[in-house]
């Protein structure tokens, strides 16, 4: 099946052989298969969002409500069944179960070419859908680099790390600029149509007192009660981005040339619809 960004442009773990990750995930998928014993929690969501989004700040402040049990991306490795090891995976464990999923969680690991049908039939199987996206690009792609840089991709609040500028090479940041739109493409297209509780980085997650709405919001639609919810997570970056980057003005001039917003990382001109070529195998 064909990708259709580089794996080098993705975040770390996504560039290992698909093989290596299915062996990795054998012995959870063998022990999820005990769980079919256990009755399925009437309530079952998925977080459909990209890496970088805040997506592991939104699973861990579900988590902490008493009624929910969020795991995050456990669909990272392929899976034999992916629908069955779902249900497995979310039977015996209370009132709620949600789960983080990538889109690239479903075409290259799942060998599943059309995320919309994947998505469409969660739906079918009664899963509710919650959609986070980041707005900025630029900023979520420098989170990618910075997160490597640092050799982790979560932060918390007990850790005192000093932000320090990144000097970027211009053409690195513009090809991982490029994938970035490309999967943002994919991700639209996927979620098209169906009915989902959306959300924002930006707007949603960032500001304290918003991210409280927000998980009060998500919770009433799920119809669960309302209970306090927190994450010892922070942002990874906690400067604005072009104080991050030491030779910002390279970069910036880099991105205009390639053809892109250096406010938002967006196309300034939209390429043709990409998906289709993007669900061939």
């Amino acid at each position: 099946m064909a990708w259709p960004v580089n794996r080098r442009d993705i975040e770390g773990y996504e560039s290992r052989s698909a093989l290596r990750l299915w062996c990795e995930g054998l012995p959870v998928e063998a022990l999820t298969l005990g769980r079919r014993v256990f009755g399925r929690p009437p309530i079952r969501f998925c977080i459909f969002a990209q890496g970088r989004t805040g997506s592991t700040l939104l699973t861990s402040s579900l988590n902490s409500h008493p009624a929910i049990r969020c795991r995050d991306e456990i669909l990272r490795r392929p899976r034999l069944a992916s629908m069955t090891f779902l249900d497995n995976a979310s039977r015996g464990v209370g009132q709620a179960f949600g789960f983080h999923l990538k889109p690239i969680h479903v075409t290259r690991l799942q060998g599943q070419p059309d995320p919309h049908l994947f998505l469409n039939d969660l739906t079918r199987q009664g899963w509710r859908l919650i959609h986070l996206q980041r707005r900025d690009l630029v900023a979520q792609v420098f989170s990618v680099i910075y997160a490597a840089h640092a050799g982790r991709y979560h932060f918390t609040n007990d850790r005192r790390d000093e932000d320090r500028p990144l000097a970027i090479k211009p053409k690195r940041f513009v090809r991982k600029l490029r994938a970035w739109n490309d999967m943002r493409e994919l991700e639209q297209r996927a979620i098209r149509g169906l009915d989902a509780i959306d959300l924002s980085y930006e707007g949603d997650l960032v500001d304290p007192v918003r991210r409280d709405k927000a998980l009060a919001r998500i919770v009433a639609s799920l119809g669960l009660p309302p209970a306090p919810m927190s994450s010892s997570l922070r942002k990874s970056v906690r400067r604005p981005v072009w104080e991050m980057i030491a030779n910002a003005d390279e970069v910036r001039d880099a991105m205009v040339a390639a053809g892109f917003d250096p406010e938002t990382g967006r196309r300034l001109n939209p390429e043709p619809d990409l998906a289709p070529q993007m669900f061939r195998r």
